[in-house]
């Protein structure tokens, strides 16, 4: 049959129909290439023993600062999970979840995103440490609050991009490593004396192997203080030397308790009954 123009136009029209669906096409498959989840996946370790710690809480973060020239850096929790019984995690983060954090905060304020592990599953800054708060620094463990890589007891948070940047690929493999604390806890009985003022001196003293005094600190405790557990490095060799302290009375203190060379595991509460002293 001899071709109309009417039947050339038609014929033309098909053809760019055709061109527009497999542009189509190509642009929502390529959209959903960009829509996949992200995977974030690795160990939470010991590093003591370097084995995996089970039952801790991964979160996937959003950190944001306030204002265009930053200022105080809020973390979010953008996704949750905990690690199995080996320590190994596996985030897979929805690429919308990623893509609104950046809308919502990049516009006047500074965003980036991190990895924290941590033992408790409150991500707020007041929560306590396995039920333990930090009353002691000495005994707690710091890199110097670098935020780039913190390692707090009980407590790591890992940044994975830089300033104003989205994580782009999957990661595989990522190791953080958590240090879990011991804890002491001190106990004063019916000792009248702490409700009227009195306080205990805790002298802390970090050992090397040798023996050898590697760096000292004191500590005045009152009575709400020794409600509440104090962290302890985990299998750092201390003495501790508690002493019932006066301040009314020049200083006076009555030598309560030494512990010497003292060394807990990650997650031991040790308990202590101080004595009323002289």
């Amino acid at each position: 049959m001899k071709k109309t123009p009417g039947n050339r136009k038609s014929s033309h029209w098909r053809r760019q129909a055709f061109s527009l669906l497999f542009l189509l096409y190509i642009g929502l498959a390529g959209c959903s290439q960009g829509n996949q989840p992200l995977i974030l996946s690795g160990r939470v370790t010991e590093p003591y023993s370097q084995k995996g710690i089970p039952g801790v809480y991964v979160s996937f973060l959003g950190v944001h600062a306030t204002g265009f020239m930053g200022g105080t850096e809020y973390l979010d929790d953008l996704l949750l999970d905990s690690t199995d019984a080996e320590g190994k995690f596996r985030l897979q983060v929805p690429a919308a979840t990623i893509d609104s954090f950046a809308r919502e905060n990049g516009f006047l304020s500074i965003y980036r995103f991190g990895l924290e592990a941590r033992s408790m599953r409150s991500g707020h800054g007041g929560s306590p440490y396995q039920g333990y708060n930090i009353t002691v620094r000495q005994l707690s463990i710091d890199t110097g609050f670098n935020f780039f890589d913190r390692n707090d007891i009980d407590r790591h948070t890992l940044i994975l991009t830089g300033k104003n940047e989205r994580v782009k690929k999957d990661m595989e493999g990522v190791v953080i490593k958590l240090y879990r604390g011991a804890a002491l806890r001190l106990f004063t009985g019916d000792d009248p004396d702490y409700a009227n003022g009195k306080l205990v001196h805790m002298t802390v003293q970090e050992l090397e192997r040798s023996g050898k005094i590697r760096k000292e600190d004191n500590f005045y405790l009152d009575k709400p203080s020794l409600e509440n557990k104090l962290l302890l490095k985990p299998y750092t060799p201390v003495n501790i030397i508690l002493s019932k302290w006066t301040p009314r009375d020049a200083g006076k203190e009555d030598t309560l308790t030494v512990l010497r060379n003292l060394q807990l595991p990650p997650g031991v509460v040790k308990e202590i009954r101080l004595k009323s002293g002289k």
